[in-house]
């Protein structure tokens, strides 16, 4: 009995697990201000899944939470991003901003009082980017730039190498 409520309880672990999606972004409307505060749960659910997915050019979820948060960050009134040097550190890489893009977003999102500060957002953005770069499985490829960078991370000496 307990081998088959255990069966039971991992099938249907496993088929909820698997039936997760990001939601349908073309479908969240941002034409106005109160548009974009509407969809800031959605433009955090769109960063989380962009960091937890290794990065595939061919999966479509990924490509609309992507869109979707470029989209968002370029027209919500309450946030203000900027790239940076970043975009010239990561070589223009579309994958890898996009994963900056969604750093900067679950930062400001989850620390919406520090999110003023640009030189902290800009620090905790490239820790998280870092931290997913250096995972093996999320399928970047790591340039020196990049190697140095997580070394100085590691160290505590990240703010000096940016």
């Amino acid at each position: 009995m307990k081998k088959t409520l255990f069966l039971l309880f991992a099938l249907v672990t496993t088929t909820f697990l698997y039936a997760q999606n990001v939601p349908d972004f073309t479908q969240i409307k941002l034409d106005k201000p109160d548009d974009y505060r509407a969809a800031n749960t959605y433009a955090l659910v769109a960063a989380n899944a962009l960091l937890s997915d290794p990065i595939d050019k061919e999966k479509i979820d990924r490509q609309n939470s992507q869109k979707f948060l470029f989209k968002w960050m370029s027209g919500t009134p309450d946030y203000g991003f900027t790239f940076g040097n970043s975009q010239k550190i990561l070589n223009n890489n579309p994958d890898l901003l996009g994963i900056y893009a969604a750093s900067m977003v679950k930062f400001c999102l989850e620390n919406k009082s520090e999110s003023k500060d640009l030189d902290k957002t800009k620090i905790e953005s490239w820790k998280t980017l870092l931290a997913y770069c250096d995972l093996p499985g999320n399928n970047v490829k790591l340039t020196k730039k990049l190697k140095k960078l997580i070394e100085a991370n590691k160290n505590g000496e990240l703010a000096k190498e940016l």
